[in-house]
């Protein structure tokens, strides 16, 4: 089928840009010209590219080179996390659970992008998926769970889980701990997209 001269495979086909393409993005913002960065990342995220959504939905999130806009924030970060990116997962779930307007949280919708982005490794959700689930916010509460999750965030590095894993763990009888940690000493990522 032709359109125009064009197949429908290359109508359909979204722009291909190159890695280049995206560092003059990172340049021209780390240079603080967001304009400019938005200006070259916009197009890349119309055209399916993963991280030029995440940037330019973290972008509207704090207003850097765009107005503030957590509805188009919440659009680019979703393109993103559904493609199955755990980076895009995590700032969609900051939208719904780190905002200042009480009536704009959603915990449930939180957790569920925690716990996907968790999944994959993504230490932060991990780290908030058990806070989320320690404290019973959007997802039923779980002691062992969150002990869980917080054992393999703090054994992978992440500060906050270290500092927290203590308290945690105090709230989790002995046989449910157990269960926990070995548990845990087996937890492999699973990427989305495998």
């Amino acid at each position: 089928m032709s359109v125009g001269g064009l197949s429908a495979y290359q109508f359909l086909a979204p722009q291909a840009y190159s890695e280049e393409d995206f560092a003059k993005g990172l340049v021209a913002f780390e240079a603080k010209n967001h304009e400019g960065a938005f200006e070259i990342w916009h197009p890349m995220a119309k055209a399916g590219h993963g991280r030029a959504q995440i940037n330019i939905g973290q972008m509207y999130r704090t207003g850097q080179g765009v107005g503030k806009d957590r509805t188009q924030a919440q659009h680019w970060l979703g393109e993103a996390a559904n493609a199955g990116l755990p980076r895009a997962q995590f700032a969609l779930a900051e939208t719904y659970s780190k905002t200042p307007v009480a009536e704009d949280k959603d915990p449930s919708q939180a957790a569920q992008w925690y716990k996907r982005a968790a999944d994959q490794g993504h230490l932060g959700a991990m780290f908030w998926l058990a806070v989320a689930t320690f404290n019973g916010q959007g997802i039923e509460q779980n002691y062992t769970e969150a002990y869980r999750l917080m054992l393999i965030a703090s054994r992978h590095g992440h500060k906050d889980a270290e500092r927290l894993l203590a308290q945690v763990q105090a709230k989790v009888d002995i046989v449910d701990r157990i269960d926990a940690e070995i548990a845990a000493a087996k937890w492999i990522p699973k990427p989305e997209n495998s």
